[in-house]
């Protein structure tokens, strides 16, 4: 059910009721040939907004999104759509970063994060540099979340 269409119909709909997103994780991984194609347990996409007040009034919304509230931090939201998990990382257009865990890291973007060199149909898609950037921090970004879930 995860497929490329899916990947659109979902991506198209968020647009659709104002949530600047694009492609992120696996799929934009794909689509910049980082990772060899194959099955996707989810999809990822980041928020260009400076907050989620959109996506939550979405969620709350739409009766077929199921919010997953053990994923809601200051830098995600994520809910099911179809039986697939759908995360939202927000990316604040301004500063370009993004505050995980209430301010306990701040990641900074690429400057050319929103910068679609694809230009895959019907999608928006990071850029490379994004994927690769947050690649290189993702160790330290679950490190920290290891460490807050103890304390």
């Amino acid at each position: 059910m995860n497929n490329a269409a899916f990947l659109r119909s979902v991506h198209q709909r968020l647009i659709s009721e104002g949530v600047n997103n694009y492609v992120f994780g696996g799929w934009a991984e794909e689509f910049h040939n980082i990772r060899e194609p194959g099955l996707h347990s989810d999809i990822d996409l980041l928020v260009k907004a400076d907050d989620f007040e959109v996506v939550d009034d979405l969620i709350k919304s739409a009766s077929d999104f199921y919010e997953i509230i053990e994923k809601r931090f200051t830098h995600k939201r994520a809910f099911e759509f179809n039986s697939i998990r759908i995360e939202l990382f927000i990316v604040s257009p301004k500063s370009l970063t993004t505050n995980f865990f209430s301010g306990s890291y701040i990641f900074r973007w690429p400057c050319d994060t929103f910068v679609d060199k694809l230009g895959v149909k019907g999608l928006q898609i990071c850029s490379k540099h994004a994927l690769v950037a947050y690649r290189q921090a993702h160790k330290k970004i679950v490190s920290l979340r290891s460490k807050l879930d103890h304390s």
